[in-house]
């Protein structure tokens, strides 16, 4: 932390972190996050290098997704995720949504999560669910993606090998 203080006084246009939050409290790496992001907010190019995807997901705008020294995807973080995975949404009406998103292909399962629910998608992409909703007549509030990133570097790695 000491370190991270002392380069911060000299106000950095180019700032690299690698692993900072190794070894901190939640509260102190809710701190270095809420750090990143008013330097990036600022301007500075910070370059965060993490083992920890989740870490990742939640600083970062763009990865880069490397394998034994080797490049295996680029991009921003929401287009490596993509458009699979799980998707919880609120509705105005869980039990109607529950059997409209049953019967769709590529959907594999569907569980409650009050106030809404969860969803397993497979080869259908959320833009094609809520469709699937509103055609039904349920009214959809929320929906947000729950694939993670360690997923998505998982299946990149995989897919590279």
């Amino acid at each position: 932390r000491l370190g991270l203080a002392r380069v911060l006084l000299g106000k950095p246009d180019v700032l690299v972190l690698d692993e900072p939050t190794n070894g901190l409290d939640p509260a102190e790496m809710r701190e270095v996050r809420l750090l990143v992001h008013r330097l990036a907010a600022a301007g500075a190019t910070v370059l965060f290098s993490s083992h920890n995807l989740a870490e990742v997901q939640q600083i970062c705008t763009h990865a880069v997704v490397m394998d034994r020294g080797h490049l295996v995807a680029a991009g921003a973080v929401a287009d490596l995720i993509g458009e699979s995975g799980s998707v919880y949404l609120e509705v105005d009406d869980a039990a109607a949504a529950g059997r409209v998103l049953g019967a769709l292909q590529g959907v594999k399962n569907v569980e409650p999560e009050p106030p809404g629910l969860a969803a397993h998608l497979e080869g259908i992409c959320r833009a094609d669910v809520v469709p699937a909703l509103v055609r039904a007549g349920v009214g959809v509030e929320t929906v947000t993606a729950r694939r993670r990133l360690e997923e998505a570097f998982l299946g990149l790695v995989e897919a590279d090998r």
